[in-house]
């Protein structure tokens, strides 16, 4: 109960601090507040100041780890005083397995020990996560196509196959670059991690934004949108199915990825505020309860994390960028030069493709699920979290460029 309870206040804290970067105006206030609680009270801050009470609250198991600590310090001491005494080649090798055949089963009763005790955060974890999706779900608005004379944002694709073609490479840039950097980090481009981590840097957003509806155009182009949205999220899910299958853990992953899409939002939107319970109460949770024991310093890698931004980030609007221009794209009618020729194709796609990654929410819930189920270890989480808090951080610059492009030559 002390555990359970120890989540909770981590959740209220997460809550707290993001209304009140929200009330000071800090950009991306749902995900950096449940990150900077997060990183508080996990090991990098509350850890380092009480590492004794952290680690029987966080992680359980606090005998069997110092049993095991004790044990694996008398042997290095027996590996130092045997340096000073000639030994034969066998009597170090029968040693070296007496004491591997010693501390195996101490390490395998800590594993147990700690994933019984990591029960109530993994149960909360991705309770909050499906929650986050559903009302993502909820938020999301009729897809029924609207056809009117006055829709001058009509002609960027109104079939299905064109919103597949949008959709897959704004999957299929991201997705690619994150396994490509894994690859050359010396990572199975096929291993769990990295297939999940992919997934969550590919997958497509829940809904529009208000702001990202207007740059997005007239409403046949936000529908567009949230169908190649849906497609790129889908191609998610089937490589977190791939992860699941070869982990044999995790499967409920996909389920949160796909749940969105399942969920009607139309008439429940304008009863319940979903999006106010997502931002200001399942997010922040969310992002403190992914990171909250994860180490900061020592498990996150620096160059994968940043690496994993720029994907997350830059990877995300080429391919929606690349998408739209290879599946016809045409532009605005009035942005074409006096002699007729169109000359807003590019600004045009760059401006609609900047409006279709408001994908912090949706990494987010993948990260998380994810490192609760096992699928991903906690530094992992911790860079998939550091990236989507960057996608919030930056939204605020992106928007106001695309909004520029808005601009006639």
């Amino acid at each position: 109960m002390l555990f359970l309870g120890s989540l909770i206040l981590v959740a209220l804290a997460a809550m707290a601090t993001s209304l009140l970067f929200r009330r000071l105006g800090l950009p991306g206030s749902r995900v950096v507040g449940g990150l900077v609680v997060g990183i508080v009270f996990g090991p990098t801050v509350l850890g380092r100041i009480a590492p004794e009470p952290w680690a029987e609250i966080m992680m359980g198991g606090t005998e069997l780890r110092t049993a095991l600590q004790d044990t694996e310090r008398a042997h290095a001491a027996w590996q130092f005083a045997a340096g000073a005494v000639p030994l034969s080649i066998e009597e170090m090798e029968f040693e070296a397995e007496r004491q591997w055949l010693e501390v195996l089963p101490m390490k395998q009763a800590l594993r147990e020990s700690e994933e019984r005790h990591a029960r109530p955060w993994v149960i909360l974890t991705v309770m909050i996560a499906v929650g986050a999706a559903a009302c993502g779900g909820l938020a999301r608005r009729p897809r029924r196509p609207m056809a009117s004379p006055k829709d001058d944002h009509q002609s960027v694709g109104t079939g299905v196959a064109d919103a597949a073609a949008v959709g897959a490479w704004a999957a299929a840039v991201p997705i690619l670059g994150a396994i490509l950097t894994f690859t050359m980090l010396g990572n199975d481009a096929f291993d769990p991690t990295s297939l999940v981590a992919a997934a969550a840097v590919g997958i497509g957003a829940w809904t529009l934004d208000p702001i990202d509806r207007r740059l997005a155009g007239g409403p046949n182009a936000r529908i567009e949108l949230l169908r190649a949205g849906n497609v790129a999220t889908m191609l998610a899910a089937g490589l977190i199915l791939a992860a699941a299958w070869r982990a044999q853990t995790g499967w409920g992953l996909v389920g949160v990825a796909l749940l969105p899409l399942v969920v009607p939002g139309k008439a429940t939107t304008r009863r319940w505020p979903v999006r106010r319970i997502r931002d200001v109460v399942l997010l922040p949770s969310l992002a403190a309860l992914a990171v909250v024991r994860s180490e900061l310093f020592l498990e996150t890698s620096w160059l994968l994390t940043i690496l994993l931004i720029v994907i997350a980030g830059d990877g995300r609007w080429l391919g929606w960028f690349l998408g739209l221009l290879f599946s016809g794209f045409a532009p605005d009618p009035k942005s074409e030069s006096r002699d007729g020729s169109p000359r807003g194709v590019v600004p045009g796609a760059l401006r609609r493709s900047l409006a279709a990654i408001d994908t912090a929410g949706p990494q987010l819930a993948v990260a998380g699920g994810a490192v609760a189920l096992g699928l991903i270890s906690p530094g992992i989480a911790l860079s998939l979290v550091l990236a989507a808090a960057m996608l919030d951080v930056t939204a605020p610059f992106r928007r106001r460029f695309a909004a520029s492009l808005e601009r006639p030559a």
